[in-house]
């Protein structure tokens, strides 16, 4: 009896009714998704402005189980849409990806990319790509920030898997950024919308939209709190504070 009402308890439409009515929420749920799983951050791009950005990735099947690994990265824009997708088969165990506009064939603007690993040996495993990105203006010194948020997964069937985040259907979360921000000429901070369906949320007192799975980066001026407030359950930010000719890039 216990393991029946323990199955259903956990049963994927369940958990999604238990995280609706936020009670006893799973905020990361990979339960509807078969074994062999690689699991990526959602990393942010940009190339306005004069930004440049860099990707430093590990091969992780090789690290972990010294078997070699493909890896698939594709790239969005702000709004979801699919720019470019690069497969690479040949790595070294730490390796490089370099982001500028002409890498993106001109585009000057921001969205999100993601890594998934591929490997041909039947490896019981799930992994989650977390790296480093780098980010430079002007040409001055990167500054570089890991992963923020698992956004998307990639099945061993080469399918790519929405919808790990979850959401509350009437309460809404609140997340302080531990920062004082007033001693900055300005800030920024980079949103992402990892869930499937429009979310609203409110910076201070402003309300904003997202749709599912798009980005944003919002100018903040001289503010010494600042406090995000949506019904998903992580809406971590990613933090650009600027002063004089120095930047500082940061998980909020």
């Amino acid at each position: 009896m216990k393991l029946l009402i323990k199955k259903i308890y956990n049963h994927p439409n369940f958990v999604f009714l238990r995280n609706l009515l936020d009670f006893n929420p799973i905020k990361i749920n990979t339960s509807h998704i078969s074994p062999n799983l690689s699991v990526s951050d959602g990393f942010l791009w940009r190339t306005e402005k004069n930004f440049r950005t860099i990707f430093k990735f590990t091969d992780l099947y090789k690290l972990f189980f010294g078997e070699l690994s493909k890896v698939k990265i594709v790239f969005y824009d702000k709004n979801f849409k699919q720019l470019k997708s690069l497969n690479f088969s040949d790595l070294n165990l730490y390796n490089n990806l370099t982001i500028d506009k002409n890498f993106m064939h001109g585009i000057e603007d921001y969205g999100t990319f993601y890594i998934f690993h591929e490997t041909e040996k039947n490896i019981d495993s799930i992994i989650r790509n977390s790296c480093y990105t780098g980010y430079q203006k002007n040409n001055k010194i990167f500054s570089f920030v890991h992963g923020n948020l698992p956004t998307l997964v990639n099945t061993k069937n080469r399918k790519i898997q929405k919808n790990i985040i979850g959401k509350s259907l009437f309460f809404y979360k609140n997340y302080k950024i531990q920062k004082n921000f007033f001693n900055y000429d300005f800030s920024e901070i980079f949103l992402q919308n990892p869930t499937n369906s429009k979310i609203f949320f409110f910076l201070n007192n402003t309300k904003y939209s997202l749709n599912k799975y798009c980005s944003i980066i919002l100018k903040i001026k001289k503010e010494k709190i600042i406090n995000l407030k949506s019904k998903c359950f992580i809406f971590r930010p990613i933090v650009f504070s600027y002063k004089n000719n120095y930047i500082d890039v940061h998980h909020g």
